[in-house]
């Protein structure tokens, strides 16, 4: 929220980032309410696999991925949390 340089009062502020939080939680909502998203066990291991990824790259400082530990730990990030969101939706087996 700090990059796109909102308007100064609060009323203006509330105005601009309402809209875009009112659609991120609806798009939540609407995920949590669909019968085709399934939370297995396969989703919290690969979402705990990002909060590892995460706390890793923190002891080195979040630095811009520019150096090979960095580099490697976002894409790390990125892959699971990919991995994540695909094992939302992949079918329980019975």
């Amino acid at each position: 929220m700090n990059r796109p340089y909102p308007p100064v009062t609060a009323q203006l502020t509330l105005l601009y980032f309402l809209p875009l939080f009112l659609v991120e939680f609806t798009s939540f909502a609407l995920l949590t309410l669909s019968p085709s998203m399934k939370l297995s066990r396969y989703t919290c291991f690969a979402l705990a696999g990002v909060f590892l990824a995460f706390a890793i790259w923190a002891c080195f400082g979040f630095s811009y991925p520019s150096n090979p530990t960095s580099f490697a730990l976002n894409v790390t990030s990125k892959i699971l949390g990919f991995i994540t969101a695909v094992t939302l939706f992949l079918p329980l087996r019975i």
